[in-house]
């Protein structure tokens, strides 16, 4: 048996939260690492969690608000940075560079 079957699934989103990094988040199901044939099974197991922050380096601001501008979606043409397409309370849509 797998040991992060072991753990709930509030206790793996609990997990997730906490950690800071990839690494971290193995240390807390018990791994030295996590294979990406785990990552597969985790994913297909609970399909509900975004596993996706520590492969992707970002955080979803999707649907997020902030001031006047609601975050759209992430937009993938700039290769250099992150950028996010949202939209304006006035109804402008403008892409904006995340830091």
């Amino acid at each position: 048996m797998e040991k992060w079957k072991s753990f709930t699934k509030e206790e793996i989103k609990d997990f997730l939260k906490k950690s800071k990094t990839k690494k971290q988040f193995a240390e807390f199901l018990g791994y030295v690492k996590i294979s990406s044939k785990t990552w597969d099974k985790l994913k297909i197991a609970y399909p509900e969690i975004n596993f996706d922050i520590f492969k992707t380096g970002y955080v979803d601001l999707t649907g997020k608000k902030f001031g006047k501008l609601t975050v759209i979606e992430r937009d993938y043409s700039n290769k250099k940075a992150t950028m996010w397409l949202c939209l304006c309370d006035c109804g402008t849509k403008k892409d904006y560079k995340w830091i």
